[in-house]
């Protein structure tokens, strides 16, 4: 098994651009068959065949978080969903489509 260390500046998914305000520093786990690229402050790990794939599948995650997180009213949200919602927040310096 390797482990690596990845620096994301900016995790973008379709058409969304998520600009960060500081690198996120991912670890890139391979197994030989699998890679897992995760962020454990986040709870996301992404999965696939190669790194591209896991790339995509963490953005993928990322994304979902992000909207349900962003989509819901706050007395929607438990206390640990609005205070990750609040990390991540603080975590971006913008959103756009691209």
């Amino acid at each position: 098994m390797n482990f690596r260390s990845y620096n994301a500046l900016a995790i973008i998914h379709n058409n969304r651009m998520y600009a960060l305000k500081k690198p996120l520093r991912l670890t890139v786990v391979n197994t030989g068959t699998y890679y897992y690229i995760d962020y454990p402050v986040l709870g996301i790990v992404g999965t696939g065949r190669n790194t591209f794939e896991a790339k995509k599948s963490f953005a993928y995650d990322f994304d979902f978080l992000y909207n349900t997180l962003f989509s819901s009213n706050d007395q929607q949200l438990t206390k640990s969903k609005k205070e990750l919602k609040s990390q991540l927040d603080k975590m971006l310096s913008d959103t756009k489509v691209i």
